[in-house]
């Protein structure tokens, strides 16, 4: 059994944000400049500025969707104390109101980053983001193993 107790700090949310968001999104995101570019190239043309409008719209509403949800997640969790159980059942998680158990089965896949593990929970919800300066290399093996045997499945990346 493990206990851990961290802080959602500002810094701490944008890197595990940004990294996540590069690992799911890069293409995406790749995309949306290249859209904006065009977009502002188009509209220098007077027979094509409805349609360079369009292309810088759509872009720069994607990346707004993306800066707000970055802003809602750190709404949620930043600067909120919290303390995670490891035990052969699941995880104990205590936030500051909130009080949860989250067995391995309910884990769907488990990865590890450089900034830490990030668990992806199997009947949607946020995924729940340990970083690795707080978790012990053994309590991350546990975890992972865990969840494989639980019928989840581990992955590295980001």
């Amino acid at each position: 059994m493990f206990t851990i107790s961290y802080r959602y700090t500002y810094a701490l949310m944008r890197r595990l944000y940004l990294s996540e968001l590069w690992r799911t999104q890069g293409g995406w995101l790749i995309s949306s400049l290249l859209l904006l570019a065009g977009g502002v190239w188009a509209s220098l043309n007077p027979q094509y500025f409805w349609f360079g409008g369009f292309l810088a719209g759509v872009s720069l509403t994607y990346l707004w969707l993306l800066y707000t949800n970055l802003r809602s997640e750190q709404r949620l969790r930043a600067e909120r104390d919290v303390t995670v159980t490891i035990t052969d059942a699941g995880l104990h998680l205590a936030f500051a109101t909130v009080t949860t158990d989250l067995p391995w089965n309910a884990i769907a896949v488990v990865r590890r980053t450089r900034n830490g593990l990030i668990l992806n929970p199997r009947y949607g919800g946020r995924p729940l983001m340990i970083p690795s300066e707080r978790l012990p290399d053994e309590a991350q093996q546990f975890m992972i193993r865990a969840v494989i045997a639980a019928g989840g499945r581990a992955s590295d990346g980001a």
